[in-house]
């Protein structure tokens, strides 16, 4: 009966269309549906609802937005998959009223309908939208994305976190970023590492609001080697939080101008971090950079510290307990004559007779080597008499002539096996000095 009353269905009060089952909506055509006022769609149950065809959604066009709430909670995937993009953003802020099965359906093409509003409103629910669909939203969407309880984008599976393109995270927001919760649940995998190398679309304050988000340093945000090296230059534009959060793999990754681009964040870097770093990365550190790192310094490998120049050795740090003194004999072996020459007499007296390391006592001087012989005349002027008593007599014999260098009282602490390691041309050079010479020396 319904279905021959045709488009004269729209006489119908709004009690009877109220009363209408599935099968009488069903038996009506997509035209004569479409009749119906805005406040008879208003009426129809989520039963009635349940007998819309795939045509009858289409045909509705914007008067979609007039189903009632029940009617639209209703709607399953088939009759949402008949849905246009522009009949998506007439539902206004109902669209949050779909199901999960609903909402899963929708296409990229239909998620472009999609205004902020509605992306916001439907919260937590946006989870429920494909990968495809997902990385159909654009900038302004994903922007409007809230920050659901376990934090911003906390219920995104790793491959809808994957889907987001870099062009819809540059409207990614300072608070979206900071409301990343420890790990992205349930898949407990990091959001952000989750975004892989489209993360290069956040933008400069997004990036800068990375960090850690947990006393637990295996659920702080790390990102992965693939987007650290994806960052470049941009790598500068990371917080020192996050700095300090990279990894001795991350930092691997870090090519010579993106250390050279970090700039004195480099003084943020674990001790395992700068562990890892390698000849041609220290190669990349200037001077300043060198002197950021502290005490830190002190974790280069001996390969690193050899790759050292001049310059940036000469920006070592001096920390509490004297110059070079947390360094390794290993360490201390691989500095070269050329770093060594600009090393300072100040530096020098920093040197504490004995080096102290593992419970153990090394010489400092003495575990330079025969290299010792790159140190400048004032250097050598500097050493005292307790640390030239350490030398080796290879070490002597290294100086060669240089040892006119040495103060007269350092020249009077030389032991007979070190003099006996100097040729004859080398004692003439001491000049005046070999007076200096103890009895037992001479």
């Amino acid at each position: 009966q319904v279905s021959a009353l045709g488009s004269r269905v729209s006489e119908l009060s709004t009690a009877a269309v109220a009363n209408m089952g599935a099968a009488q909506v069903a038996s009506m055509a997509p035209a004569s549906l479409a009749a119906l006022s805005a406040a008879q769609l208003g009426v129809l149950s989520g039963v009635a609802a349940d007998g819309l065809t795939g045509a009858q959604v289409t045909a509705l066009g914007a008067k979609v937005a007039s189903l009632s709430a029940q009617a639209v909670a209703s709607l399953d995937a088939v009759q949402v998959d008949a849905l246009s993009a522009s009949q998506v953003t007439a539902m206004g802020s109902k669209v949050a009223l779909l199901s999960a099965a609903a909402l899963g359906s929708l296409d990229a093409a239909q998620v472009d309908g999609l205004t902020v509003a509605q992306v916001t409103a439907l919260g937590a629910n946006v989870s429920n939208l494909t990968p495809a669909a997902i990385g159909s939203l654009d900038a302004g969407q994903l922007g409007g994305v809230s920050v659901a309880y376990y934090g911003f984008l906390s219920n995104f599976s790793a491959a809808q976190l994957a889907a987001i393109s870099p062009a819809a995270l540059a409207g990614v927001t300072v608070s979206q970023i900071t409301g990343i919760h420890s790990v992205h649940w349930p898949m407990q995998a990091a959001t952000i590492a989750g975004l892989g190398t489209s993360i290069t679309g956040l933008s400069s304050a997004a990036l800068a609001a990375i960090g850690g988000y947990s006393p637990n340093a295996s659920y702080n945000i790390v990102l992965s080697p693939a987007q650290v090296s994806a960052l470049g230059s941009r790598v500068s534009e990371l917080s020192t939080a996050a700095v300090a959060n990279l990894g001795a793999t991350q930092v691997d990754s870090l090519t010579t101008a993106q250390i050279s681009a970090l700039g004195t964040k480099v003084s943020s870097f674990s001790a395992a971090a700068v562990q890892s770093l390698d000849a041609l990365q220290v190669d990349g550190l200037s001077p300043a950079q060198v002197g950021a790192l502290g005490a830190n310094v002190s974790n280069l490998s001996p390969a690193a510290i050899a790759s050292l120049d001049a310059a940036q050795f000469a920006n070592v740090y001096v920390e509490f307990n004297g110059f070079l003194n947390n360094w390794t004999p290993a360490q201390m072996a691989a500095i070269t004559p050329a770093q060594l020459a600009n090393i300072t007499p100040a530096q020098i007296s920093l040197i504490g007779g004995v080096h102290h390391e593992m419970g153990q006592y090394n010489n400092m001087i003495a575990a330079l080597g025969t290299n010792i012989s790159g140190l400048s005349a004032a250097a050598l002027g500097a050493l005292s008499a307790t640390q030239v008593d350490k030398l080796s007599g290879a070490q002597v014999a290294a100086l060669g002539d240089k040892v006119a260098f040495l103060s007269a009282a350092a020249i009077g602490s030389l032991d007979a096996l070190q003099v006996d390691s100097l040729k004859a041309a080398d004692v003439s050079a001491l000049g005046a000095k070999v007076s200096s010479l103890s009895a037992a020396a001479a």
